[in-house]
């Protein structure tokens, strides 16, 4: 999730969060449905960088709609999201299902801003 070269200054300048974030975004990748999460990842990349993102394939599935739909309100206004969307999710993965994909999601987000930042900022 973070590139090597990002990831080793954040660990030259914070010793001590290196390993429980890369034992973090380990776990991101692990516990989530790894080609939504890809899918995913994809939409976050091209949001965060203010392109136009198009799926790698076409027709998405109807869950595959559902998650990207869920990734977008989460990367842009996360605080509006609405029990609907969900719900949403839950027609296609059970309750332990959309919270690990919400924790993956979470982790995906944060380390592509860190990333994108610490570009800007680290030395």
């Amino acid at each position: 999730m973070l590139s090597k070269q990002v990831f080793a200054q954040i660990e030259a300048l914070q010793p001590s969060i290196a390993p429980p974030l890369r034992h973090m975004m380990q776990l991101a990748k692990q516990v989530a449905d790894p080609d939504l999460l890809e899918l995913c990842t994809g939409y976050i990349d091209a949001a965060l960088r203010l392109e136009n993102w198009t799926p790698p394939y076409s027709p998405l599935t109807d869950k595959e709609r559902a998650f990207i739909a869920f990734t977008e309100q989460f990367v842009t206004a996360v605080g509006t999201m609405k029990d609907e969307q969900v719900q949403d999710l839950l027609m296609f993965a059970s309750a332990d299902e959309v919270y690990a994909f919400v924790n993956s999601i979470y982790v995906t987000d944060m380390a592509k801003r860190l990333e994108l930042v610490a570009a800007k900022v680290l030395p």
